[in-house]
């Protein structure tokens, strides 16, 4: 060291180690490196490993330190004469500089966010003291609000708090029940509104949604307690006198379980019966059980039998039972189809005595007894009513069948020629329920078929009943076909009896059967479609368009007139390789229940209307609190999509949005409600309304699963070194997130990179954006966006993961991707086919987080640049 750093006209100098660097991997290109540095005052060692810091004992205790993996060494010069020297001139100018840079940069930063945190504390600091200040309910006569505790707490803790969630302290009948009044408070009106315009939620509870229903509840089961301890102590004394001989009446007491165990009654040809509704029956036979808690009061036997009477003709709207005769006992047929039960005439009797009631009831008489076999011999037994049965109204009845809605069929994949009950190889058969309605069209049955099973729809031969389907017309719906909900479909695929009948053809391993990677080009060839369907595609229109259509829509009476009205099938999807997306067909159906859908259908038209003229906005959750008609979310949901679908218009264009999910950080700024939203510094929230005036320089897009890698990248400021755009998905990207990704594509022409897992849930979210969901059918022509190149986690980066890193696929995951092999959009990439199958031979997959495992800085400074680099080189090409 001497020889090479000293000078001869410098004096003696010694230097002496102050730290070390250590590097540990395989390779020269990657790894993780380990800091040891030298406490100059105590003489204590140190070892830096990332965020933990140990005391380095050996290299304390000794004076030399042997490692072959020291990659760095750095020496501190020793004045041998201890003269106190200026350590500044340790330093080059230029580093010292640097030094000075990066602090003042990072001092910047540091103060702008805590300027920012600071804002945000004593902002909401402000609020709170100001909605609490108009909290108080200065008087009971006032109208006032209730709010759950847990929400007030968090709103008032947290920074940034979640929407008014008020599930937690009403009942089974949407209101305020009095047991939950410890967990609630009482809010003024002034107060309320202003929380809930601001976060929005519910439900909304008032002064007059306190819950008596409960409280009859909560007062009958006081009541039913006292009466049964009442009870219970004259049992009790009845028993003692009984046991003591002082039962003088001469009555006995025996359990009323005894009475009727509800077995199968045995027939005399000769007695009179009468029927009645087995609900009804049943619902008793639960009342008097005493193992049965909190069971319901059965109806009185007046409402019991006029419930089975039609209202035009006073006649049995149930057809009776069936009877069967075995080994000459005349018997019920156990069948959970019948909904009414026979009963004899003293237990008629008995039940009328009990109801207080002298109803004439539905008697029952056995006819065709000189046709029986009294032995062995099997005959049908008719039964005689009384009033008759009125076969006009049930078959009115039985009509209802024929206006089916999202109901399932049982769909049965056979090969060969053989029937599936007769099939020597039961793996050679397959199963699926599909969703179908009675409007759905053969063609769309057979393209969800094609899409499940793999067989293409010009190659299937469907039956039912043995019979086979008429397949001349594929536009003729389901319900002409006689094929109704819970029913059995039979399919076969015509080349499988060509395929047995060539004996001497090359084996298909049968692993690949129904993803169309077999060899057999037959059943491909013909795959091209002659005429793509008629399939919706919404378009964004303006506020005033849309209320023309509006106004247009109540002027030709289509809501007032409910036998013409119908509504959109949001289920008919499938995927269109003309338009490369999936699409909604264009088919329309009348539920059973159409009167209450179009009532809902009509209050949301009057309320987007007025919402569009008052231009205001609303979102997807909100909508489902205000009206309490709507069961579930997903409901209100719905109807949105049939006015989308009717309008033939955008959720957008009708100023309804969803929650928003997704962030998104790096060279981009854009105006979302008259507000610039700059996203070069700070990841923001994906909005979910309409972004305009987009404006970036980046260099390409980068599409990650996670919210969590975005924000390891936003530590590691990988946008503002690689000059990128980071966008995640969170899961499943939403509409919002696709339709960000699918402008900045179509305005900057930017190169699109996803980093996934690896799974068939990070495959799916590739195809959401390449091919749209099945969910979004009907908006997906307004949201995909082609060209995303797979970044990884691929198939090839195993090697380079530590050990362990590998996780065992379960059994959803093995069914999603099996699953996914059968969709024909997946078939069109290779890539994507080849990783599926990987993963179902190995039953292997692994996270995104697995690349950051040795070293938690890897992922930015190493294999997304190595990445990127290749395949933008790729995109110039």
């Amino acid at each position: 060291m001497r020889r090479i750093l000293s000078e001869p006209s410098q004096p003696e100098l010694l230097y002496e180690l102050s730290s070390f660097v250590q590097h540990y991997g395989n390779a020269v290109d990657h790894g993780h490196y380990v800091a040891h540095i030298k406490d100059e005052n105590t003489g204590q060692w140190w070892r830096f490993n990332d965020k933990i810091v140990t005391k380095d004992s050996q290299s304390s205790l000794t004076k030399t330190f042997s490692s072959e993996d020291v990659y760095l060494m750095m020496y501190r010069v020793k004045d041998t004469n201890h003269i106190e020297r200026d350590d500044n001139i340790c330093v080059p100018s230029h580093y010292f500089e640097e030094i000075q840079t990066s602090n003042a940069t990072y001092q910047k930063k540091y103060n702008q966010r805590k300027e920012k945190e600071l804002s945000l504390i004593n902002e909401r600091t402000e609020e709170v003291r100001s909605v609490l200040s108009e909290a108080s309910v200065q008087s009971l006569s006032q109208p006032f609000f209730w709010i759950s505790c847990d929400w007030l707490r968090q709103w008032a803790k947290n920074v940034t708090p979640s929407a008014i969630d008020n599930t937690a302290i009403t009942c089974s009948h949407g209101k305020v029940p009095v047991s939950k009044v410890t967990s609630m408070k009482r809010l003024s009106s002034k107060a309320w509104e202003t929380l809930l315009e601001k976060y929005g939620g519910g439900p909304k509870l008032s002064h007059e949604d306190c819950c008596l229903d409960c409280l009859k509840e909560g007062a009958q089961n006081v009541m039913s307690a006292d009466t049964y301890r009442d009870r219970r102590e004259s049992f009790k004394q009845l028993a003692w006198d009984i046991l003591d001989g002082k039962n003088e009446d001469g009555k006995y007491y025996v359990s009323r379980s005894c009475l009727f165990m509800g077995k199968c009654v045995k027939l005399n040809l000769n007695s009179s019966y009468f029927l009645v509704p087995t609900s009804w029956i049943s619902k008793w036979r639960n009342y008097i059980n005493p193992d049965v808690k909190n069971s319901d009061t059965p109806e009185t036997l007046n409402v019991a039998i006029n419930s089975l009477l039609c209202e035009k003709h006073a006649r049995l709207i149930e057809r009776p039972p069936e009877l069967i005769l075995s080994f000459g006992v005349l018997t019920l047929r156990e069948s959970s189809a019948c909904g009414l039960t026979l009963i004899t005439e003293e237990d008629w009797k008995c039940f009328c005595k009990e109801w207080d009631t002298e109803i004439q009831g539905v008697s029952a008489e056995f006819e065709n007894m000189d046709n029986m076999n009294n032995e062995f011999g099997n005959c049908q037994v008719l039964i005689k009513t009384c009033p008759e049965v009125c076969e006009s109204c049930i078959g009115e009845k039985e009509s209802h069948k024929f206006h089916y809605c999202n109901e399932d069929i049982c769909v049965i994949f056979v090969r060969g020629k053989g029937r599936r009950e007769h099939s020597s190889k039961a793996e050679f058969n397959s199963s699926t329920n599909l969703e179908v309605s009675a409007s759905t069209s053969l063609y769309t049955l057979k393209m969800l078929i094609w899409d499940y099973f793999g067989v293409v729809k010009e190659n299937q031969i469907l039956e039912k009943g043995g019979i086979t389907i008429d397949n001349s017309d594929e536009y003729t719906t389901l319900v002409d076909l006689n094929i109704f909900a819970g029913d059995q479909i039979i399919v076969r695929d015509s080349d499988d009896e060509l395929v047995n009948e060539k004996k001497d053809t090359q084996y298909t391993e049968e692993g690949y059967r129904g993803t169309l990677l077999t060899s057999n080009v037959s059943s491909q060839g013909r795959t091209s479609m002659q005429k793509p369907p008629n399939h919706f595609n919404v378009q964004d229109l303006s506020p005033r368009e849309v209320l023309e259509s509006i106004d247009q829509f109540f002027v030709e009476g289509h809501i007032s007139q409910y036998p013409e009205f119908a509504v959109p099938s949001l289920t008919d999807h499938i995927y269109l390789k003309e338009v490369g997306h999936i699409v909604l067909l264009k088919r329309f159906m009348i539920s059973p229940s159409s009167r209450g859908t179009k009532s809902l259908i009509h209050w949301m038209l009057h309320k987007i209307r007025s919402n569009l003229r008052a231009n205001r906005s609303t979102t997807l959750r909100a909508l489902y609190y205000m009206n309490t008609f709507f069961t579930s979310e997903s409901q209100s949901t719905t109807i949105v999509d049939y006015i989308a679908a009717m309008l033939e218009c955008t959720r957008t264009s009708l100023n309804i949005y969803a929650a928003p999910t997704g962030y998104v950080i790096g060279d981009l700024t854009f105006v979302y409600k008259n507000e610039i939203v700059d996203c070069r510094r700070v990841e923001k929230p994906i909005p979910t309304g309409v972004i305009t005036d987009l404006r970036t320089e980046a260099d390409y897009i980068l599409l990650v699963e996670k919210d969590c890698i975005l924000a390891r990248l936003s530590d590691d400021d990988f946008h503002i070194s690689h000059k990128c755009i980071i966008i995640s998905s969170h899961g499943r990207p939403s509409m919002a997130v696709r339709g960000l990704v699918r402008s900045l594509k179509l305005r900057f022409q930017l190169p699109i990179f996803a980093l996934v897992d690896f799974d068939p849930a990070g495959i799916d979210i590739m195809v959401s954006f390449e091919y749209g969901s099945k969910n979004s059918a009907l908006y997906n022509s307004n949201l995909i966006t082609k060209g995303i190149k797979w970044l990884g986690v691929k198939q090839g980066d195993i090697q380079l993961l530590p050990d362990g890193c590998m996780l065992e696929m379960t059994e959803k995951n093995l069914k999603a991707a099996k699953e996914m092999l059968r969709q024909p959009q997946i078939r069109e990439n290779s890539e994507w086919v080849k990783s599926l199958m990987w993963m179902i031979k190995n039953k292997k997959k692994t996270r995104i987080d697995a690349l950051t495992a040795d070293n938690i800085s890897y992922l930015a400074n190493t294999y997304l640049p190595s990445r990127i680099s290749e395949m933008m080189n790729e995109f110039g090409e």
